[in-house]
């Protein structure tokens, strides 16, 4: 190999790592100045209030706002506290109402109000019979879960 052409692959590969390191140091800029903001999700303030006895509760008829590492999505929290849609006292036409009751992962952390274990559990089992109703919130233990049935 002669020593132009050795000149030649030395300068491409030093251009080629330049390139790298310069698109490595932009991106990292970019996360800091930008963090949170390019692809923030619609919030109407913090996912959890202050609960007197279970320690936090969703907020009521709020949307609130969840990240999952670079995923946005917004949950929205009815007038009684729950995830999803409004629903009535009694369930109507002799529907059986199914309660989920978890932490984040029945909660659906990070994921948009189509998409989470209630609705996707409520379209196997469809609505002509059933209804499945939310209850779950973020960093709920097992002791919240029960003093949350136990007051409501």
């Amino acid at each position: 190999m002669t020593a132009r052409l050795k000149s030649i692959i030395f300068n491409i590969l030093f251009l080629l790592a330049s390139i790298w390191v310069t698109l490595w140091i932009v991106e990292g800029m970019a996360r800091l100045v930008f963090h949170g903001t390019i692809f923030a999700p619609a919030s109407d303030g913090e996912l959890q209030d202050f609960h007197a006895t279970r320690g936090a509760a969703l907020p009521p008829g709020k949307r609130v706002g969840m990240f999952q590492l670079a995923h946005a999505s917004t949950a929205t929290i009815n007038s009684r506290g729950f995830r999803g849609a409004e629903v009535t006292d009694v369930p109507e036409g002799g529907k059986f109402r199914i309660l989920l009751l978890s932490d984040s992962n029945g909660f659906g952390s990070g994921v948009g109000d189509d998409e989470t274990l209630a609705v996707q559990l409520q379209k196997q089992l469809g609505e002509a019979r059933y209804e499945v109703l939310n209850f779950s919130v973020p960093a709920y233990s097992n002791v919240q879960e029960y003093l949350w049935l136990k007051e409501e």
